[in-house]
């Protein structure tokens, strides 16, 4: 890849960006979908227009800003003492979050990988589950942030 290719694919993505950001404020549809949708599209299972073995060098730099840009925004926009005050009733909801997430991701993943394809265990059904439950607080940061939750979620 070339220095103008990987520039403009980055102009394109940051300009998509704010235009699903737009919908998200008319539609009240994360903005995240249509990112997701847009990343299908340009994939090789869309359009064909990249691959990931053209992404397979720059993959791991992008993830680990953008995981580092998300967590810095959550933390920054944390008022301590209503964390400190509403401590266990924000614990409670992770943990449900957590085991609802393990438990619907592990069975989905059990259900299409036990009847429809080769196969797969329970326990390495769990495995999937766990390690994509924890992915969820990245996408739901910034949502809660778009979509102005009021003080006390549970």
């Amino acid at each position: 890849m070339n220095v103008n290719t990987v520039l403009l694919a980055i102009s394109l993505i940051a300009i998509f960006g704010f235009i699903s950001e737009v919908l998200f404020r008319r539609t009240n549809i994360p903005d995240v979908l249509f990112l997701i949708i847009f990343g299908f599209l340009l994939g090789p299972n869309g359009f064909g227009y990249t691959s990931p073995e053209a992404l397979a060098n720059i993959a791991p730099v992008c993830t680990t800003f953008t995981l580092l840009i998300l967590i810095f925004d959550g933390a920054f926009n944390i008022n301590l003492s209503s964390l400190i005050r509403e401590f266990s009733s924000s614990l409670k909801l992770t943990i449900y979050n957590f085991v609802i997430s393990t438990v619907v991701v592990g069975g989905v993943f059990y259900y299409i990988h036990r009847f429809h394809l080769d196969g797969t265990t329970m326990m390495a059904s769990m495995i999937i589950g766990f390690s994509l439950a924890g992915v969820s607080s990245s996408f739901v940061i910034p949502i809660l942030s778009q979509i102005r939750v009021g003080g006390k979620l549970f």
